[in-house]
């Protein structure tokens, strides 16, 4: 393939000149151009906090709609929606109570003799 000059500042050939146009111009992106917008908009992020839920410190937020800051306050926000469940349906918690007791009534009541023992025990 021949050469040919088209105008003064021109480097390279026609079919060459397209593939190398765009290779040039996302390299002057990313190195000019795109450092300064990245750095922009990364010094221009909001870091998200939120308050525990439990304890009320303050927590920084990874994305997730997180209430509570550690496992800790999970467990204890766990116990929490238990028991208001139990005092808002309280028939339904008797129900599922009940089934479970006739299910695991032997089982229960040995543990709780050894619960027994062992308190006695302690003092």
């Amino acid at each position: 393939m021949e050469y040919i000059v088209c105008g003064g500042l021109q480097r390279f050939c026609q079919d060459c000149a397209k593939e190398r146009r765009s290779e040039a111009a996302i390299d002057d992106f990313y190195n000019n151009f795109g450092k300064e917008k990245r750095e922009a908009r990364i010094n221009s992020r909001v870091i998200a906090t939120a308050t525990c839920i439990v304890c009320g410190k303050p927590f920084l937020l990874d994305g997730k709609r997180k209430k509570c800051c550690s496992e800790e306050c999970l467990q204890i926000r766990k116990k929490q929606l238990c028991a208001q469940y139990r005092d808002d349906n309280p028939k339904v918690y008797a129900e599922k109570w009940e089934k479970w007791y006739s299910e695991n009534r032997q089982s229960y009541l040995e543990k709780k003799k050894n619960k027994k023992k062992e308190r006695k025990n302690q003092i």
